[in-house]
């Protein structure tokens, strides 16, 4: 279950960073509702939800 919880936060934490990209790029600036300033910067800013996805169940 551990697994499981990690690999779905950092694949939610990349979408946001590919949401967010992709509002810059359209000169859009987002601004967290639900998260705090620090999470949200934590999170755009690279420092978590990086690395291997594991797929340790396999398909």
């Amino acid at each position: 279950m551990k697994t499981v919880y990690t690999n779905l936060m950092k694949g939610s934490e990349n979408h946001l960073r590919a949401f967010v990209s992709q509002l810059s790029a359209n000169g859009v600036k987002y601004a967290p509702v639900l998260l705090t300033t620090d999470e949200y910067n934590s999170i755009i800013n690279g420092t978590t939800g990086k690395g291997k996805v594991s797929n340790q169940g396999g398909h």
